[in-house]
């Protein structure tokens, strides 16, 4: 099967998850890839809380790091869950907090504060706490899950062995 033909199939998949998850995913899967681009290519200036930086800035700073792992994680588990991988779901629950932690070592830089990085990773772990409870234990989500394991096994049994 080729790339897009895989794509096509992930992309309507979305369409059987609950509103506004299909909505969230689909909007993950496509401004996702765009803004990493930006981060990791100098093509954009960036402005942070309100600061001009250039791209070389944005990375010494700690910022591209933060938002490119932030990206990178929503790409990941967007995809992934759009593919109905069990797995990819770990990818959005950490994306929350993982740009707050790898800020950490960038305190220095003075872009940042503690303060503000405390209250992120806690504002965070709320936000991952209620993308756990939804993407794990919500019916709807789960019932689109083993649809996929299903349609999966019954793959499986037409191929020859």
């Amino acid at each position: 099967m080729d790339a897009l033909a895989i794509v096509k199939r992930w992309w309507r998949n979305t369409k059987d998850l609950p509103f506004p998850l299909d909505m969230l995913c689909q909007g993950a899967m496509v401004a996702g890839p765009v803004l990493f681009v930006f981060v990791v290519l100098p093509i954009v200036e960036w402005t942070v809380n309100g600061r001009p930086m250039s791209y070389a800035e944005l990375w010494k700073s700690g910022a591209g790091l933060a938002f490119g792992l932030f990206l990178f994680l929503l790409m990941i588990g967007a995809w992934g869950l759009a593919a109905r991988n069990l797995r990819s779901r770990w990818a959005l629950v950490a994306a929350p907090t993982a740009p707050y932690v790898a800020s950490v070592p960038f305190l220095s830089s003075g872009l940042i504060s503690t303060e503000d990085v405390w209250f992120g990773i806690l504002g965070g772990l709320l936000v991952a706490a209620i993308t756990y409870a939804c993407l794990f234990h919500l019916p709807a989500v789960r019932r689109y899950f083993a649809a996929g394991r299903d349609a999966h096994d019954r793959q499986s049994s037409r191929e020859p062995a």
